[in-house]
């Protein structure tokens, strides 16, 4: 099971809000999509659920044309995509069971089922000891499990979810992000994960897709984005310093390099290894290692002393699996 988009643009008149682009999020992958507000993030949302019709360009999913389709079956293959909203759209008036059961309600299904299967949602999401709750009395992050429960409500093979940790606090955040992925393994969903928050991407993020003023900028997986801080995405992931805005810093940028490294890969003593195998002295001037994705990255600044030995030592990095990023002679 996948999820296709083929050369799907949108236009209104002669305004285009979202010019063409392609890509494809696969069975239990999360793709985030990020940009800043008017970069058409919420319009490709709804192009993906038809809700919107695309001006040109295909949507495929589990191999199906879902543009193609008569409208009784495209109302059939919908069901496959279940939307949570950033402010959850519960309704006041209706228990968290009750909005939970809401799709169940409108397609019909037969009462008993309907609350069994409400139940066992709410259950999945934490709250089975609120199902008889209202809205005002939960919290943000409780609110937006409920509209997690209610967009799985049809057994969906897709979720979008739309800045569904805007405004909630860090811890939320986190135990928010922790459900989405255990349901995508649960469930082997396809997650399309709308935000303007580079630590969820940084969380969860498998792919991702950067959008300005409706065109793509960069598409790449998470980890190839990591490996290219040069990048707009990279940059802002791995949040480092000045990162690629170089040695600004520095009056005297001779000598200095920025590399990037996997650190389970690169010894510990890498930096003092330089020194003993070039007869050179190595300044650590600055350094960083974090987990991302599950990954440790380290980022260091060094300084060379002898610079006509920077060219080799650049080489025996680039052996070593460490990338020079940035030459302060360049």
């Amino acid at each position: 099971m996948s999820l296709r988009i083929d050369n799907v643009s949108k236009s209104y008149g002669d305004t285009t809000v979202l010019e063409p682009l392609s890509w494809t999020a696969e069975k239990g992958e999360i793709l985030a999509v990020v940009g800043p507000s008017g970069s058409g993030k919420s319009t490709l949302l709804n192009l993906i659920n038809l809700s919107v019709q695309p001006t040109t360009g295909t949507i495929h999913l589990d191999g199906e044309d879902l543009t193609a389709l008569s409208r009784r079956r495209l109302r059939d293959a919908r069901r496959k995509i279940g939307t949570a909203f950033q402010s959850a759209a519960l309704f006041q008036r209706r228990t968290v069971s009750a909005n939970v059961a809401l799709p169940l309600e409108y397609l019909g299904v037969e009462k008993t089922q309907m609350a069994e299967q409400a139940a066992s949602l709410i259950k999945r999401v934490g709250l089975a000891e609120r199902a008889d709750y209202y809205p005002g009395q939960l919290s943000g992050g409780q609110k937006q499990r409920v509209g997690i429960a209610r967009a799985l409500a049809l057994n969906p093979h897709v979720l979008l979810a739309d800045e569904i940790t805007s405004g909630l606090d860090p811890a939320t955040t986190t135990s928010i992000l922790d459900l989405i992925k255990d349901l995508r393994d649960e469930l082997e969903l396809t997650v399309v994960l709308v935000t303007h928050e580079m630590d969820v991407v940084r969380a969860v993020a498998d792919k991702v897709l950067y959008l300005e003023e409706g065109k793509v900028l960069e598409y790449d997986t998470a980890t190839a984005l990591l490996r290219n801080p040069l990048s707009h995405v990279g940059s802002q992931l791995l949040n480092w310093g000045q990162g690629a805005d170089g040695f600004s810093s520095h009056v005297d940028s001779a000598g200095l390099l920025d590399v990037l490294y996997v650190s389970d890969r690169v010894p510990r003593t890498w930096v003092g290894d330089l020194t003993v195998r070039f007869n050179t002295d190595v300044e650590l001037i600055e350094a960083l290692v974090e987990p991302i994705r599950d990954q440790q990255f380290g980022r260091a600044r060094i300084r060379i002393g002898d610079v006509e030995k920077i060219p080799a030592i650049k080489t025996h990095l680039a052996a070593e699996g460490i990338a020079v990023i940035r030459d302060g002679a360049e």
